[in-house]
C-alpha cells in the first residue's frame, strides 16, 4: 500500500481531522525554525545561542522633536533591534478622551482661581496643546497613535555587552528619551523586539502623525567606503567619512564656505591623503602662501608667479602629448586647438570681441604661428634632448627644435592689422607691463606629483587682470593633465575670479564636463553661493559635481540661498549657521551627512593656519611627511 508523500510545511489532500491532528505535530513550522536552540534569563540580561542581550524599553519622550531625530540609534554602531509599533486610535475615541481630559484640566484650574493660588503653568500647556490637538483631529488634519519602542542590545560577551549599553544609554539620554532596562523582564522585552507583535514589556504614547512621521530612519546616517579619502567624522554617530570619488559618476567637487570655515584645511588634509596614495595634486592658490609650508613639507613643487618672479609661462605655447594614439582628431590638430584658446584669452582682455575682430584674429594667429613654421602636421616634433632611459622620459614635452611665439610677437602682428589694434593695447600689460611673466619662453617643469602655484601677487596687485590669470594658469595645467598618466586631483581656490566672467566661466565649465575621461577630479572653492544661483555656467559645473561640501557661512542671506539652491531643511540651515570650524555637509547625491574634518596632530600643526598651533622651523625643515595609520 502506497503512503501519503509528505511535504515540508504542509499535509496530504483530503486528511481528515483526527489524521491532521496525528501529523501536525511532526510537521515544522516558521517557529521552529527561526526559533533559538534555548535561552537563560537573567536579572538584567538574556542568553541565546552563544549570544547576550539585553531589552531596554523606552517609558518616556521629549516634549518637542525634529525630523531624524533618531538617526543617531537607527545609526547604533553595534547589533541593536529596534522595533516601534504603531497601533491606529479611533478619532471619535480620541476626541472624547481629549474634551473629558479638558475638562479635568479647566476643573483644577477653576479649583486654583477660586482658592486665590497662582495658576499651574504646566497645567495650563497641557490644556493648550489638548485643545490644538482636539482641533486638529476634528478638522482631519491629522490622526492620532499609540507608538511603542523597544531596543535590544547583544553582544558576544558581557564585557562588550556592558561598553555597547553604555553607548546606547548615553545616545537614549541624549535624545531626551526616558527608558528602563526591564529587570527581571527581560524575556518578554526581547519578546516585544521580535517580530511577532507582542509590546506587553513596552509602554505607549501618543503621537499625533506629524511627530509619528519624524521617528522613521529617512536619512541615512553613514557614508563609508572601502578605499578612498577620510573626510571627517560624523558628527551624528561618530563613523568615519570615507569616500572613494572615483566611485560616483564624475569625480569632481563643489566647496561653499566662508572665510575662516575651514576649507583650505580641509582640502590640504585630503590632498595630503591622495599624496599618500600615489595621486597627483595641482593647487591654484590666490592667498598669500597658506600652502607654501605644507607643500614643501610634502616634497612638492611651489611656484610663485608675480612681479619680479622667475617662473614664466607663455600662453601661446603648444604642447606635443607622446601617447598620440589616445588623442581626438581635434586634438590631433594643435594649432587650430591653440588658436580657438588664443581667441578666448584676447576676448577675457578685451572684454568681448566683435565680428569683425573675431574674424582679423584667425588670420593674425595662423599668421604668427606659420612665421615660427608650426603648423598641423606633427613632422618635425622630436623627442627632446634629454639623457634619461625612456621609460623615464614625461609624457607630456615641449619641441625644442624650435622656439614658440610669445605674447610681444602676438602684439606686433596684431598693432600691425587695423582691425586688432585695440586688442594690442589690451595685451600691453603683458609685454611691457607689471605682468610680463607671461610674455616669455615657458621655463616650468612640472616633475613633481604635488605642484602649488601661488598667484597671490597677481590677484592682489592686479584685481582687474586677475581672471585672464587664472584663465592662462588653468589652460597650462589642462594642457599638461592631458598627457598625465596617473589620477589628479586639480583645487582652484576663490574660483569667483573665474567665475564672474563670462568667457573663463565657460572654459571651466568645459573642464568639469571632460576632466572625467583623464582620470582628473576637480575641487572648485568659493565664497560666494551667489554665483551658482545668477551664473549658468556655475550651475553647470554643481550639476556635473558628484560632491558639495557646505560649511559655514557669515550670513543669514547666504544660508537662504543655499537652502533655495540644495532644499536644505531648517534643521541644515541652522547647522550651516553655527557650525564650528572645520564643520560641514555633505551632500553626496541624495545622502547628507554631518561631518567634522579631524586629522591627527602632526598633519595638524602642520596644516593649520594658526601661529599658535603651527609647527616650528625645525618641524616644518623636515623634507618628509610619512603617512599616518
Amino acid at each position: 500500500m502506497a503512503g501519503w508523500r509528505l511535504r515540508p510545511g504542509r499535509l496530504p489532500t483530503g486528511a481528515s481531522e483526527e489524521t491532521e491532528r496525528l501529523l501536525e505535530p511532526g510537521v515544522p513550522g516558521v517557529p521552529d525554525l527561526v526559533a533559538p536552540g534555548g535561552w537563560e534569563e537573567g536579572a538584567d540580561s538574556l542568553r541565546t545561542g552563544r549570544r547576550l542581550a539585553r531589552s531596554y524599553a523606552v517609558v518616556g519622550y521629549p516634549g518637542e522633536v525634529e525630523p531624524g531625530w533618531l538617526d543617531g540609534i537607527y545609526a547604533f554602531s553595534g547589533d541593536l533591534r529596534v522595533s516601534s509599533f504603531i497601533e491606529p486610535l479611533p478619532v471619535e475615541q480620541s476626541v472624547r478622551a481629549l474634551t473629558q481630559q479638558m475638562k479635568y484640566h479647566q476643573a483644577a484650574l477653576l479649583y486654583d482661581v477660586r482658592r486665590g493660588r497662582v495658576s499651574d503653568p504646566y497645567l495650563q500647556a497641557a490644556l493648550e496643546d489638548a485643545k490644538r490637538l482636539r482641533d486638529t483631529l476634528a478638522r482631519g488634519e491629522c490622526r492620532l497613535f499609540r507608538f511603542f519602542l523597544g531596543l535590544t542590545v547583544l553582544a558576544a560577551s558581557r564585557e562588550e555587552l556592558e561598553e555597547r549599553c553604555g553607548f546606547l544609554e548615553r545616545e537614549l539620554a541624549s535624545k531626551l528619551l526616558l527608558f528602563r532596562r526591564c529587570t527581571f523582564d527581560q524575556l518578554r522585552a526581547f519578546q516585544a523586539t521580535l517580530p511577532l507583535g507582542s509590546t506587553a514589556a513596552l509602554r505607549g504614547r501618543n503621537l499625533d502623525t506629524r511627530a509619528l512621521s519624524s521617528v522613521f530612519p529617512f536619512v541615512t546616517g553613514e557614508l563609508t567606503h572601502d578605499r578612498g579619502e577620510i573626510w571627517g567624522i560624523n558628527r551624528h554617530n561618530s563613523s568615519l567619512v570615507l569616500l572613494d570619488r572615483f566611485s560616483f559618476l564624475t569625480p569632481h567637487t563643489v566647496t561653499i564656505a566662508a572665510s575662516g570655515a575651514g576649507k583650505s584645511y580641509w582640502l590640504k588634509a585630503i590632498l595630503t591623503q591622495a599624496r599618500f596614495q600615489g595621486m597627483g595634486g595641482i593647487v591654484i592658490d590666490p592667498s598669500a602662501g597658506e600652502y607654501r609650508r605644507w607643500c614643501e613639507r610634502l616634497g612638492g613643487q611651489y611656484v610663485r608667479l608675480g612681479v619680479g618672479g622667475k617662473d614664466v609661462i607663455n600662453p601661446l605655447e603648444i604642447t606635443f602629448p607622446a601617447d598620440l594614439h589616445r588623442l581626438s582628431e581635434r586634438e590631433r590638430r594643435p594649432v587650430t586647438e591653440k588658436v580657438d584658446y588664443v581667441k578666448q584669452l584676447l576676448e577675457v582682455m578685451a572684454e568681448g570681441l566683435h565680428s569683425g575682430e573675431k574674424a582679423a584674429c584667425d588670420a593674425v594667429i595662423y599668421g604668427l604661428y606659420g612665421e615660427f613654421g608650426i603648423d598641423d602636421s606633427w613632422d618635425g616634433v622630436q623627442c627632446p634632448s634629454d639623457e634619461r632611459p625612456p621609460r623615464q622620459l614625461p609624457s607630456v614635452w615641449r619641441p625644442r627644435l624650435r622656439a614658440m611665439p610669445t605674447l610681444a610677437d602676438l602684439q606686433k602682428r596684431l598693432a600691425a592689422n587695423r582691425e586688432t589694434r585695440r586688442l594690442a593695447d589690451n595685451l600691453a600689460p603683458f609685454v611691457s607691463g607689471s605682468l610680463d611673466i607671461f610674455n616669455g619662453q615657458t621655463n616650468l617643469d612640472l616633475r613633481e606629483n604635488l605642484v602649488v602655484f601661488d598667484i597671490h601677487r597677481l590677484v592682489v596687485n592686479h584685481p582687474p587682470l586677475a581672471p585672464t590669470a587664472y584663465f592662462i594658469l588653468m589652460e597650462f595645467v589642462w594642457q599638461r593633465l592631458r598627457g598625465a598618466r596617473r589620477r589628479h586631483f586639480v583645487a582652484v581656490d576663490e574660483a569667483h575670479f573665474l567665475l564672474q566672467h563670462a568667457q573663463t566661466a565657460s572654459f571651466l565649465e568645459f573642464l568639469y564636463r571632460a576632466a572625467r575621461k583623464l582620470g582628473c577630479g576637480l575641487s572648485l572653492i568659493t565664497q560666494s553661493p551667489e554665483e551658482f544661483l545668477n551664473l549658468p555656467a556655475a550651475r553647470v559645473c554643481l550639476q556635473n559635481a558628484s560632491l558639495t561640501l557646505l560649511m559655514r557661512q557669515q550670513s543669514r542671506a547666504a544660508v537662504d540661498g543655499l537652502c533655495s539652491l540644495f532644499k536644505l531643511s531648517h534643521r541644515e540651515a541652522d547647522f550651516l549657521s553655527q557650525a564650528a570650524r572645520g564643520e560641514g555637509l555633505l551632500l553626496a547625491g541624495n545622502r547628507r551627512v554631518a561631518l567634522r574634518v579631524v586629522v591627527p596632530p602632526e598633519l595638524h600643526r602642520l596644516i593649520t593656519t594658526d601661529p599658535a598651533e603651527a609647527a616650528d622651523q625645525e618641524e616644518v625643515s623636515h623634507p618628509r611627511l610619512k603617512p599616518w595609520a
